[in-house]
């Protein structure tokens, strides 16, 4: 998808999960852009996506850089030297709609200078769906939201957007663009993901 014809908008990894019945799709038919409440890149939620966005660099292992050739070279260029907010290009906020745990391609009302924007309201940071108690989030069907792995996950596929990976399709509003996408990260990124259940909390 695409406004203006030059913005591209992705949708993250996220499934709405039903906690006994599986899993129903959570993608829209009609997918609107992304709207980010207060974006920022400061505070605990910056620091958190910096702590992933570092574990992939020093795990990024041969399989994972040939499936997302250009992936460390991305990651350091998001984070600039993680002081100077006009360099930095990766940011959070609050989403209108917490079904989308990021995209990539500056959108919406978010401000020039954010190439990538995570939810804090989102799978990245939890598994918990506003108003739903008995329903949760799940990343690449795989994985609860705010876990080790779905953080990574999330990273790597937007990571996979902003880098044009061989094989990445844009995936806003398609279940079947979004698994082909996922199934490309699970399999080629399969070894980093695994190791990031084996810290502490990023």
């Amino acid at each position: 998808m695409s406004r203006r014809g030059t913005i591209k908008v992705v949708l993250a990894t996220l499934v709405f999960g039903l906690a006994k019945l599986g899993y129903a799709d959570a993608v829209h038919v009609n997918p609107p852009i992304p709207e980010v409440e207060a974006p920022s890149k400061t505070g605990p939620q910056q620091q958190s996506i910096y702590a992933t966005l570092d574990f992939i660099l020093a795990h990024m292992d041969a399989q994972c850089a040939v499936t997302l050739p250009g992936a460390s070279d991305m990651v350091r260029a998001l984070e600039a030297d993680k002081q100077n907010e006009q360099m930095i290009l990766v940011g959070h906020g609050v989403f209108a709609d917490p079904l989308l745990a990021a995209f990539t391609g500056n959108s919406g009302n978010v401000p020039p200078g954010y190439m990538m924007v995570v939810a804090d309201n989102g799978g990245f940071f939890t598994d918990v769906v506003p108003g739903h108690p008995k329903n949760f989030l799940m990343i690449a069907n795989e994985f609860h939201g705010g876990t080790n792995q779905a953080k990574v996950e999330i990273l790597l596929h937007e990571l996979g957007h902003a880098t044009n990976a061989p094989g990445f399709v844009s995936d806003f509003g398609s279940r079947e663009k979004i698994d082909h996408n996922n199934a490309l990260v699970m399999t080629g990124c399969k070894n980093v993901i695994k190791s990031a259940g084996k810290v502490g909390t990023l």
